[in-house]
């Protein structure tokens, strides 16, 4: 029997092909731009008839998407704008009516097709009724203030919830406003800031029309102004089925009860008339722009859940277009000059809102906002006028209802009167 060399490899039971790699020249001293590959025709007989209707190449892209045209356009007019950055040549003022234009456009549109139908305009981008994400956010949350269990049982249009409903009445006064069940004080205080200025609440209330139940308004968002339609719908607390308002059937001769049942009427009257019949914010009276402007800005904003917790003068912004500033009353160097050159200022150059400290202190609602509705000096004496968006909950120390310092002098010259509607010196 042969020995076996060692040096040789045993011979394996299956064949084996040893592959080479493929002798790779060198590359050049100058290295060359690899040329593009020219691509390959998919033979997938699925995506051959999509293609056909599927925008996936820029230039079909471009020529066919309205998106994609605005964004060449923009981007056309930033690569001809000087400077660094992104420019718009576009200001405030022009972005306001441009967007004005617009709702009072589509204000006019729906108006005039509610005639022709002879029916009310009803929101389908947000519909009360039929859409739990007016309420809920992206991932299905309430907001804080309600949950699933104690969420709005009821809508109803405005004719139906007052019977003399007024868009916005033209008292001259302060607005009655009544915050509701939702965590947005900081709206309400710089809408309470703004309804100072009647000029500013007439550029963010565009158009309208009641008959229709149709509301247009504009406001200020990530750069521009932008416009929301909404109808009529509102919230309300209390539904038809809610078992609220009941009252025994009294048997005389057995004198007993009978049973419980609805009084239906009474049921209505009491719980789904007027202003305190409202889910969300309400104003003491008839007046219905505080609810639907809340509306409008909810819808702007995606839901209701949306617009809990903010800042006062993110809403001035908003409602507004201007630049509001957070100014830390320790932060100020000399208060003398902030008192004289833009505190005494608010409602004729500035609109001021204010917020509380987490705690509560001597009727001050821990982190809670408030608007600033007047300045008044005489002497070395001081006072600011704010307003609790809650509609009552006063401050409690000096200058409080009631105190010391009110001598009927003081009454009449600051027009005060005491009582617990949320505003107080």
């Amino acid at each position: 029997m042969a020995e076996s060399d060692p040096s040789q490899p045993e011979p394996t039971p299956f064949p084996i092909r040893i592959v080479a790699d493929p002798q790779v020249p060198p590359p050049p001293d100058s290295p060359q731009p690899r040329p593009n590959p020219s691509p390959s025709k998919r033979s997938d007989f699925f995506f051959e008839a999509w293609d056909k209707y599927l925008s996936i190449e820029p230039e079909r892209t471009k020529k066919f998407s309205a998106v994609a045209k605005k964004i060449e356009e923009e981007k056309a007019l930033i690569a001809s704008t000087p400077g660094d950055g992104l420019q718009k040549q576009e200001n405030a003022a022009k972005s306001w009516e441009q967007a004005a234009t617009e709702c009072k456009a589509k204000v006019a549109a729906i108006v005039q097709e509610c005639r022709r139908l002879n029916q009310k305009y009803r929101d389908a981008v947000f519909n009360l009724e039929a859409n739990s994400y007016c309420l809920q956010d992206l991932v299905g949350r309430f907001p804080n203030a309600i949950d699933s269990v104690e969420s709005p049982p009821w809508v109803k249009r405005v004719e139906d919830i007052f019977d003399d409903p007024r868009f916005m009445n033209d008292s001259g006064s302060a607005p009655d406003v009544h915050q509701g069940n939702s965590g947005d004080c900081w709206f309400l205080a710089s809408l309470l800031a703004v309804t100072a200025k009647k000029e500013l609440m007439e550029k963010v209330c565009v158009a309208r029309d009641e008959a229709c139940g149709v509301y247009g308004f504009v406001f200020y968002r990530d750069g521009e102004f932008v416009h929301e339609v909404i109808d009529d719908k509102l919230y309300l607390r209390v539904g038809d089925d809610d078992d609220l308002a009941v009252v025994r059937n009294w048997d005389r001769d057995e004198k007993r009860g009978l049973a419980l049942t609805h009084d239906e009427d009474k049921l209505k009257t009491q719980f789904q008339k007027g202003d305190e019949a409202l889910y969300f914010s309400h104003c003491k009276s008839n007046e219905t722009w505080l609810p639907l402007i809340e509306k409008a800005y909810a819808k702007a904003h995606g839901d209701y859940a949306a617009i809990e917790g903010g800042y006062a003068s993110e809403g001035i912004e908003d409602l507004t277009g201007g630049v509001a500033a957070v100014i830390n009353p320790e932060d100020i160097m000399d208060k003398e000059r902030f008192w004289r050159e833009q505190l005494s200022q608010v409602n004729k150059k500035y609109l001021f809102g204010g917020g509380s400290k987490p705690s509560n202190a001597k009727g001050l609602i821990g982190s809670h906002a408030y608007a600033v509705l007047e300045a008044w000096e005489e002497g070395d004496l001081k006072l600011l006028k704010l307003r609790n968006p809650w509609g009552d909950t006063e401050w409690e120390g000096d200058w409080s209802d009631g105190s010391k310092q009110w001598t009927p002098a003081m009454m009449q010259k600051l027009n005060h009167q005491f009582g617990d509607e949320g505003i107080f010196w």
